[in-house]
């Protein structure tokens, strides 16, 4: 009794009890405040070990030692009747009284403020992750390689003849274009096939690269107008010839060879063609050989992907539809060869004009082509700015084609232009999936994570893209405009660094933009590097100038500038200006009237 008479005395319960009170209260705002931070439990515990070793000392201080007017001193020094503990235990009544009054606030606003909050944020949280884990077992298990899937591995050459090379990878891809037309079969798309071409791979290696059951390979020998062509069928687990055979026969038989392979194939894959594909095998028997063997060779240059592969083609699908005026998928060859050939004093606008033209001749010889209906959704959405036109076309074309990747790949972008960013990504990802190995699609996955605004997903896609494919520019230059966005400009500076020297230009122009980049950043901050970049915009004049200098202007603050930059590539026509919607580079300036009216005279719908 005389021991707690003492500790009462020397105030060491009010200490004990002052301290405890405390460390309850600083426990939950460290709690708060570290999740802030992104701080996790191992803090917490760090808190709560030190605040609990520090408890022993502190009753021991209040024992030994007592607060007087004249300082610290120790309580054996003190006479009795000279103490001032009663006073000082007042002052701690009332310290106490403020700690637990301003605990049991917090606690109120902790228990029916903030934990509603967080409990609401968490199930939404988990929802979302559900929702999300929910569709990555969806595209995990669409990734899987199904019997019903296959690869056509580009035909080898032994003609001996470099010449000669044009049939054998047209004969590869005219295969591709039949296979994939039967609905129930999923054919590789002929980017990712093809990359295959020339090398001595096991089958089962490169049936994993692109997610198919089987695989199709073969050769091809022409000498005048005889042809032998040989092909297998194999399943790629076990490398088990489901079907092979060889073929001697002339430049006429052709089709009959193609129709016979295809069918062969569907027939050991167990999926059939409909009656109409039939139908219209039958009639392209009786195309001329000749027309046919050119719009070969205009696939095989439009594929170089140059303006002189492009006028090649050009020259040659006109051959092929002046000797074959009824020939749609020259028509469609000659129009994709249109839009992308780029003539000097033309505008990108005028050639677009003629390419419409020449695949709405193909669309009137045969309605059933997949791919036309594709190119004519993707002229509706660059040139019209039709979209409802162009998203009709292009489920035409999906509906037609459902292996044709580029048909899922250009309709993603539609559907992100539409502000439809979950509708895209699943697009984006379909394309992915039947095309693995395009560069082009798998960078613009991670760009549509990027106006989706979820940036750290995009930054991992971006750099899953480059890990694949490290020589494409364009996915470094989308990562550079990630980081940029973050504020992580050394990242982006790099980023951009590897983009341009990739692209091939003159190294030390590069290093230029990038010491100028720098430079900036580091004399003006964040202001400096989009004023430098700006500039570099300025005198580069890309296709889309106008566009990506007023995006530059919305950044720096200076509207006046980009709005009337925004004017002139709104009458041009830009293609930028389709990403007006969705970009993050605009969102300092949507509140602005000027800029909702130019989405209004754009025509885009409302966001669903």
């Amino acid at each position: 009794m005389a021991l707690y008479q003492e500790l009462k005395r020397r105030n060491v319960l009010r200490i004990g009890l002052a301290y405890l009170a405390a460390a309850w209260l600083l426990i939950q705002i460290a709690d708060t405040l570290f999740e802030v931070f992104g701080l996790g439990d191992a803090a917490i515990r760090i808190v709560v070990i030190v605040l609990a070793i520090g408890f022993p000392p502190a009753l021991i201080f209040a024992w030994v030692f007592e607060l007087t007017p004249e300082g610290l001193m120790r309580e054996s020094s003190i006479e009795r009747e000279k103490s001032i503990t009663y006073h000082t235990g007042k002052k701690l009544d009332r310290l106490i009284t403020v700690v637990l009054s301003v605990a049991l606030v917090y606690f109120a606003v902790d228990k029916f403020v903030l934990s509603p909050q967080r409990e609401a944020d968490l199930i939404k949280s988990a929802t979302q992750a559900g929702i999300e884990q929910a569709r990555e077992e969806e595209r995990a298990k669409a990734a899987e390689p199904q019997s019903e899937s296959i690869a056509v591995l580009p035909f080898r050459n032994l003609s001996g003849d470099q010449d000669n090379e044009y049939f054998s990878d047209g004969l590869t891809e005219t295969l591709i274009h039949m296979l994939s037309q039967i609905a129930e079969l999923r054919v590789s798309a002929r980017t990712s096939s093809f990359a295959f071409k020339g090398q001595s791979i096991d089958v089962r290696e490169i049936a994993s690269a692109l997610g198919v059951a089987n695989i199709l390979e073969g050769s091809v020998q022409k000498a005048g107008s005889r042809i032998r062509i040989t092909t297998q069928l194999v399943r790629a687990i076990d490398g088990f010839h489901l079907w092979s055979s060889n073929y001697d026969r002339t430049l006429d038989d052709i089709f009959a060879i193609q129709d016979e392979i295809a069918t062969s194939i569907s027939s050991n894959l167990e999926v059939t063609f409909s009656d109409t594909q039939k139908t219209r095998f039958a009639e392209q028997s009786t195309l001329n050989a000749d027309a046919y063997e050119r719009y070969l060779k205009g696939r095989y240059h439009w594929n170089q992907r140059t303006n002189e592969g492009y006028r090649n083609a050009i020259e040659l699908f006109q051959q092929a539809i002046e000797i074959e005026p009824g020939y749609a998928r020259a028509y469609v060859g000659l129009a994709d060869a249109q839009a992308f050939y780029s003539v000097e004093g033309v505008s990108t606008m005028q050639q677009y004009g003629i390419a419409l033209d020449t695949v709405t001749k193909a669309l009137e010889i045969d309605e059933s082509l997949g791919e036309a209906h594709a190119t004519m959704a993707l002229l509706m959405q660059n040139r019209d700015w039709d979209f409802a036109g162009a998203e009709s076309q292009y489920q035409r074309a999906i509906e037609l084609s459902p292996s044709y990747a580029s048909a899922y790949h250009w309709y993603g972008e539609l559907l992100s232009q539409l502000q439809r960013l979950d509708e895209a990504l699943d697009a984006m990802r379909r394309a992915a999936e039947l095309d693995p190995l395009s560069s082009a699609i798998s960078s613009d996955v991670g760009l549509t994570l990027y106006l989706a605004r979820d940036y750290d997903r995009a930054i991992a896609s971006l750099r899953d893209s480059i890990e694949a494919d490290p020589t494409f520019s364009r996915t470094h230059h989308y990562l550079a405009e990630v980081h940029a966005q973050l504020g992580q400009f050394s990242e982006a500076l790099l980023a951009h660094r590897r983009g341009w020297l990739l692209a091939g230009d003159d190294p030390e122009e590069v290093e230029r933009r990038v010491d100028g980049l720098r430079d900036a950043l580091a004399r003006d901050g964040a202001e400096g590097f989009w004023r430098q970049r700006l500039e570099l915009a300025q005198s580069a004049r890309g296709p889309d100038w106008p566009v990506d200098a007023a995006k530059l202007h919305a950044r720096l603050g200076d509207r006046e500038q980009s709005f009337a930059l925004l004017e002139r590539g709104y009458a041009e026509r830009k293609f930028a200006m389709l990403f007006l919607n969705v970009d993050p580079a605009w969102d300092g300036i949507r509140d602005d009237q000027r800029f909702r009216d130019f989405l209004e005279r754009i025509d885009f719908p409302a966001a669903e």
